[in-house]
């Protein structure tokens, strides 16, 4: 799947259905950054695409230790050239910062192999290599991995550190969790991170509350292998940190020692203006969606012209406007998106886009 990027400034209209007039043009909003499939012939319209991201779900609950990953994929960045297919862990998640929300995604595969503390050797988050790597030149700054709209839509993620709850609901883990990994391992304005053993025991993210190897916590690296991949959480040996095995038994690894990395991060839910799915739900599973989001530029702002009115000529209506802001000079396309709704919100409904 290959992406095209371009510079989008969305002009917003109200219509009124039955009055073929349009009576109001939407509050100034900012130009935004969409993707589109040309190989594929995919576009964006109203049949595909919805207002924000609430089109979004949670992932099953799996039956099994033996049941795969169900939920829905989301479309973000590059990595190498290809574009990132993350799992989409929590599409309403409120437990790390920003006041709208965030979108929780984890890779889907395996995307490079790396160290978890290549300089002191020990399992601990806040002071190793793979910290500072995921959040500079190794993933974050990486040239082609994100565009400046991109970085600027992933949340700073702050959550503090807990001690695990043993139980049998979401959120819980194992009492063998908890005597190996010990706690949550917190964040401190991370964009990028790698789960914690918390994660992968939560049935909310679509993983599995046990102890054993589990097909849903498996992960593929880019040549099709089954490949080991590291977490955050500390282990009760200091020189180890949490890692999933290649069957998905969770366990520990040497932070010395090269393993892979599938980097997770928030996506500030304020940013996401349309979400597109660009591939159907599976009819047996209910799940399995893929979605491409279309993310705020906050440096851009379309809004009419008021010194040139709105006219009618031969049945066109003509609607002048400007583009202004750092990015104006890079808009390459402008869309008109029509909707039921004078005021524009997360669930107005897309008449035309």
């Amino acid at each position: 799947m290959k992406n095209q990027l371009k510079r989008i400034a969305p002009l917003f209209l109200a219509a009124v259905i039955g009055i073929p007039f349009l009576y109001g043009v939407g509050n100034a909003v900012s130009a935004l950054r969409a993707e589109e499939n040309e190989e594929d012939f995919w576009f964006k319209d109203m049949y595909n695409t919805t207002m924000g991201a609430r089109v979004l779900s949670h992932a099953d609950a799996p039956a099994s230790e033996n049941a795969p990953w169900l939920g829905t994929y989301a479309w973000f960045g590059k990595y190498e050239g290809n574009p990132v297919k993350y799992r989409i862990l929590n599409p309403t998640e409120y437990n790390y910062g920003g006041s709208s929300g965030s979108i929780l995604m984890d890779s889907d595969m395996v995307l490079f192999n790396a160290g978890y503390d290549t300089e002191n050797g020990k399992g601990n988050w806040d002071e190793s290599t793979i910290r500072e790597g995921l959040n500079g030149d190794l993933f974050l700054n990486k040239e082609g991995v994100f565009t400046e709209m991109e970085r600027n839509a992933i949340l700073s993620s702050n959550r503090a550190s807990h001690d695990y709850v043993v139980g049998t609901g979401r959120g819980k883990v194992t009492a063998a969790a908890k005597a190996y990994y010990d706690h949550f391992v917190g964040l401190s304005g991370e964009k990028i991170f790698l789960l914690d053993a918390e994660d992968i025991y939560n049935s909310l993210y679509g993983y599995s509350l046990y102890d054993g190897a589990a097909t849903n916590r498996t992960k593929k690296d880019s040549r099709g292998y089954s490949s080991y991949w590291y977490l955050r959480s500390m282990t009760e040996t200091p020189s180890k940190a949490g890692s999933v095995y290649l069957n998905g038994y969770p366990g520990g690894e040497k932070a010395l020692n090269t393993s892979g990395i599938a980097p997770a991060l928030n996506l500030d839910r304020s940013k996401v203006v349309f979400t597109s799915i660009v591939e159907g739900i599976d009819e047996e599973s209910g799940q399995g969606a893929q979605v491409k989001f279309t993310i705020k530029d906050d440096d851009i702002s379309i809004t009419p012209d008021t010194n040139n009115g709105y006219y009618n000529a031969s049945g066109i209506v003509h609607i002048p406007y400007k583009i202004t802001g750092k990015h104006a000079s890079s808009v390459n396309q402008v869309s008109v998106v029509f909707t039921k709704d004078k005021t524009i919100t997360d669930s107005s409904q897309i008449l035309y886009y």
